[in-house]
């Protein structure tokens, strides 16, 4: 999981252009993040959405750091992966739910 977690971090800062040191700099920020992050996954009930909200704040911090860039490009190359997937869904959601109006409208 951190190998395409970290090529996906890393395909995203390229195409932002703040992506100034090889993948195995975001691969090892990938790492350290989910490392920290980890134990917080044992805390009942909310413990893996903390877990997921900090690890990507521990990875945009990282990757503004390591790479030397902008703190917003590093944050942007984070969060663009789970608004494109968050996107994704809503279409989808929203084409099916406006599928079935139209089919529920012509009885």
């Amino acid at each position: 999981q951190a190998f395409v977690t970290s090529g996906i971090y890393h395909l995203c800062l390229m195409v932002l252009g703040g992506a100034r040191q090889p993948y195995e700099t975001t691969f090892r920020v990938v790492s350290y993040s989910a490392g920290a992050t980890g134990l917080l996954g044992l805390i009942p009930l909310c413990g893996a959405v903390i877990q997921g909200i900090y690890a990507l704040v521990l990875a945009g911090i990282g990757l503004a750091y390591s790479h030397e860039t902008s703190g917003v490009k590093a944050a942007f190359a984070v969060l663009l992966p789970v608004l494109l997937c968050c996107g994704g869904a809503i279409v989808l959601y929203g084409t099916l739910i406006a599928m079935l109006v139209a089919g529920a409208g012509g009885r």
